[in-house]
């Protein structure tokens, strides 16, 4: 399994929601960041246009998808949402809809006027190690009360794995239910 070498946006603004100015909050990271602002202008623009073009009887009678229909529009989201749209060439090439060279300058408008933000909060804040919980550490007074200093953590604090130690023979890197015990019933 291939592991990603950076955190999409999204998930790096849900980690670090109180350290971005104006987020303050996890909850609003999804209204930000999973493009629902854009979704509603899509989806309220739809809706007008399909009221212009056809007439609000039309609009009652069929919806707002005669203009544009709902898996295209879910398509548009998420190419948006992966940066994927920059042109009306763009957005024929990833969606395939007809009306994409008609219609593709007012949604291109609609989807930069309420894009994501695209800046990764890892470049801007930093992890840093936090000291102050591991009585293990010795605790390092910081300058101010928002900056720690930079603490090589010593080699005695990083945590080794437990070896297991049998109950049955004292060794250890088995259990005495283990068949390499020399004292296992399978051994007698």
């Amino acid at each position: 399994k291939r592991r990603k070498k950076e955190l999409e946006p999204s998930m790096d603004f849900l980690i670090n929601a109180e350290k971005r100015p104006g987020v303050m909050c996890r909850r609003k990271v999804f209204d930000i960041c999973f493009d629902n602002a854009s979704a509603d202008a899509l989806h309220d623009w739809r809706e007008e246009k399909t009221a212009d073009v056809y007439g609000w009887a039309c609009l009652n009678d069929h919806g707002p998808s005669l203009v544009i229909p709902n898996s295209i529009l879910d398509h548009i989201i998420d190419c948006a949402h992966h940066g994927k749209i920059h042109t009306s060439q763009d957005l024929q090439k990833e969606t395939g809809w007809t009306d994409s060279e008609k219609y593709g300058s007012e949604i291109l408008s609609l989807l930069t006027a309420h894009a994501p933000p695209r800046q990764s909060l890892l470049v801007v804040t930093p992890l840093q190690h936090n000291t102050a919980n591991n009585p293990m550490l010795p605790h390092v007074p910081t300058a101010s009360g928002m900056q720690r200093e930079h603490v090589e953590l010593p080699v005695s604090a990083v945590a080794s794995k437990r070896r297991n130690k049998c109950s049955a023979c004292g060794q250890e890197g088995h259990n005495a239910r283990n068949c390499i015990c020399p004292n296992h019933p399978s051994r007698t």
